[in-house]
């Protein structure tokens, strides 16, 4: 008979106090090790740094002896100062066969457009908002699973009879519906519960059963935990936590390729506005050739040869050719902005030039290495992709060592069933505990030498190896980028000073002859050579004044991406776009 005393309060009880047991029985993972390593590779700097101060920039150059007077009467003949207010030069036809229109850009509006447009950061963006829906498959492998199957049969089917004429068929109809939920656990067991309920009216000739026709129920607890191989959250949650990390990782991918972009488009920037200065020397080059030939062709019939005539054109064409090419240098350096800024204003197709309004800075600022090093370490997209990689490999770790472990697995389920002629009946049974059953089996396995598990596991501790090796390049190679922007600052700010101290002299001795001209000197072949050779030391040093200012300005922004401080220093903030937000309010990506 079956035990009256089982009650369904009893039973909730159990299967609640079995759930409860499971999910406490867990490990936690490995804490993370990307401060460890951060403060190991500050303090091996700091042994090797004993002062780690900032200092300013400096430039020990030699200083030109000239009055403030005679500086501004040079200023005014050469040098960036010369040059404001000076319409641009004529560029000829676009390529469109049009008179090129400009539009003056800031260098803030560059950047801005590039962060909102620019295809490269577009196609990076993606990533994150992809990482987080792998990331939300992976975390719903934890999710409660309805299931429910439903069957019918309808039998006639002949059977082995007896010399005693028992009856030769199986005539039957069966219902059968059954409903439950299954949930996978954190401890790396399954639980599931069901319910089922199975109508039969069986007609077979000869055979009687009571009752007939009949429901039968039953309700089913079941739980299937292994406790070695496969136990515990280190191994069941491994899969989210690897996706969590990947998730951060596109984060740091999409920061990587921000400050890329940001950098090359300051870089464009600044090319585009060397660009524009150096077309402007080449036409004053231009321009004072021209005035030199004229003045020599003026004196064809009194002391100028005609050679000296045929080398004045030679070097007035020389120097019309440097003018066209600095023209379509223009035009490169302005569809180079403008293809990394893709600003539907100024589509790339777009023939309008681009003239950069602000002017580089020249101004010094305070550089320590050490301090440097220390933002570098901490901001980086590289250094936290590769402490990633290691707690990746960290985790592998983990479950490779687990998969080493025997399997022995524990399978218990209670079964509470109940029949009658109908269906309230016998869910009174199966409700009030008349008829229950428990099965509880332990399964062992285990391969002999559990060769390929401990390979595998050597394998996983290989690449955890691997990847702290990859931390340290990844370290040697931030260093080595912040060392080279330091050195190319310290550079491009002395040679901005040297240049310009170039350019004062040229100027001089320039004018110099120019006076010497108008004088006492006529325009004999050595003179003119002399001239000729003068304007073009004096457009030389104009050319490498300006490109030290554009590289300084450059150097700036390299020094920033080398630091990994160039969102912070512009202030723009890293907000992943979200799959909602990329395909529309429907959140689908159908058309």
């Amino acid at each position: 008979m079956p035990n009256r005393t089982t009650s369904y309060r009893t039973r909730c009880l159990a299967a609640a106090s079995l759930a409860l047991c499971v999910g406490a029985c867990s490990t936690p993972f490995e804490a993370e090790t990307g401060e460890s390593l951060r403060r190991s590779v500050l303090d091996s700097i700091r042994t090797e740094m004993a002062d780690t101060t900032a200092r300013p920039l400096r430039a020990q150059v030699e200083p030109i002896d000239l009055s403030d007077q005679r500086l501004e009467t040079l200023n005014s003949m050469a040098g960036p100062e010369s040059y404001d207010g000076e319409p641009l030069p004529n560029i000829g036809p676009d390529l469109a066969g049009n008179q090129p229109d400009t539009s003056e850009i800031s260098l803030e509006q560059a950047i801005q457009s590039a962060v909102r447009h620019n295809l490269r950061l577009q196609d990076a963006s993606f990533s994150p908002a992809i990482s987080r829906e792998q990331l939300t498959q992976a975390e719903s492998v934890f999710d409660w699973v309805f299931f429910a199957d439903a069957r019918w049969n309808a039998l006639d089917e002949p059977q082995l009879g007896t010399s005693f004429g028992a009856g030769r068929a199986n005539v039957r109809k069966d219902l059968a519906l059954s409903a439950g939920f299954r949930k996978r656990l954190t401890s790396g067991g399954e639980l599931t519960f069901s319910q089922s309920e199975t109508y039969s009216d069986i007609s077979s000739p000869g055979v009687n059963f009571v009752p007939d026709p009949s429901n039968a129920v039953g309700f089913s607890a079941r739980l299937d935990q292994p406790l070695l191989r496969g136990f515990g959250r280190e191994v069941t949650l491994a899969e989210v936590r690897l996706a969590e990390s990947a998730q951060r990782a596109s984060v740091q991918q999409l920061r990587d390729q921000l400050i890329a972009t940001v950098t090359e488009t300051e870089r464009a920037y600044w090319n585009l506005a060397t660009a524009y200065r150096s077309l402007r020397i080449q036409q004053r080059l231009l321009d004072r050739g021209e005035e030199v030939r004229r003045r020599v062709e003026a004196r064809l019939e009194l002391d100028a040869t005609p050679a000296a005539v045929f080398d004045a054109r030679s070097q007035v064409e020389f120097r019309r050719a440097n003018v066209i090419r600095a023209t379509n240098a223009l035009r490169q350096a302005s569809d180079a902005l403008k293809i990394r800024m893709n600003d539907p204003a100024y589509p790339i197709e777009s023939e309008v030039l681009l003239e950069p309004v602000d002017a580089p800075v020249s101004s010094p600022v305070e550089l320590s290495f050490f301090d440097a090093v220390t933002t570098a370490l901490d901001r980086r997209p590289e250094i936290e992709q590769a402490i990633l990689t290691i707690n990746d490999a960290s985790i592998r770790v983990a479950v490779a060592d687990n998969g080493r472990l025997p399997a022995l697995n524990l399978a218990a389920q209670a079964n509470f069933d109940g029949l009658a002629e109908n269906l309230g009946d016998a869910l009174d049974e199966e409700f009030g505990g008349d008829y229950a059953s428990y099965i509880v089996s332990l399964t062992f396995e285990q391969a002999l030498g559990n060769r390929g598990p401990e390979a595998f596991f050597r394998q996983r501790q290989l690449e955890r190896l691997r990847a702290m090796n990859t931390y340290r390049l990844a370290v040697q190679t931030v260093l080595l980028e912040v060392k080279t922007a330091l050195r190319n600052l310290q550079t491009n700010y002395q040679l901005i000073e040297q240049t310009r101290i170039a350019r004062l002299a040229a100027t001089e001795n320039l004018r110099t002859l120019e006076v010497q001209g108008e004088t006492t000197r006529g325009f004999t072949p050595e003179f003119l050579d002399l001239q000729f050779t003068r304007q073009r030391a004096l457009a030389d040093a104009e050319l490498q004044e300006i490109q030290a200012l554009a590289d300084y300005s450059v150097g700036l922004a390299e020094y920033y991406a080398a630091t990994g401080s160039t969102l912070a220093r512009l202030g723009i903030k890293v907000a992943p776009p979200t799959a909602r937000g990329l395909l529309g309010p429907a959140g689908t990506g159908d058309e």
